[in-house]
């Protein structure tokens, strides 16, 4: 891609100011080389996610989600936190971070290139971002951070 393609790599989920919580989203680097043999069906294949506290006093504590059965519990954003497998009629497989909540239901999911296709299609995966879908939104006002700048 040249300096005119912009496209999200990772996207970070959190919880309002003083609370520090997060969900972190991101491509996998390399996708053209995962070697999906030894992963079990269950695993993300084009995500890593990571769920995060930052407790004061206490230090940052992370832990990976290794896959669509991981759950979130409500609490944790306040949101419901969903992942799904989405395939369209290419063949790569979406995955989807679908987050519901009272004023906001949205998706965030990875998705190829698709200015990429034939003999070019290895572009496609190489360039593969992160797509961010609004279903609903019932109070922009009520949302913060740079998605109401989306």
């Amino acid at each position: 891609g040249g300096p005119w393609e912009q496209w999200f790599g990772r996207m970070v989920l959190t919880t309002k100011p003083g609370q520090h919580r997060s969900i972190d989203i991101n491509i996998k680097e390399n996708l053209l080389h995962v070697n999906t043999s030894q992963m079990m069906r269950s695993d993300f294949r084009t995500l890593d996610v990571t769920a995060g506290a930052d407790l004061p006093g206490k230090g940052s504590h992370r832990v990976k989600l290794a896959g669509f059965h991981e759950v979130v519990p409500h609490g944790f954003l306040g949101h419901q936190i969903q992942f799904r497998k989405v395939r369209l009629r290419d063949r790569f497989q979406r995955e989807c971070v679908e987050v519901a909540g009272g004023v906001l239901h949205f998706a965030v999911c990875s998705s190829p290139s698709t200015e990429y296709h034939g003999n070019l299609r290895h572009l496609s995966i190489k360039y593969a971002h992160l797509d961010l879908v609004v279903y609903h939104a019932t109070d922009w006002k009520g949302v913060t951070g740079l998605l109401p700048e989306l």
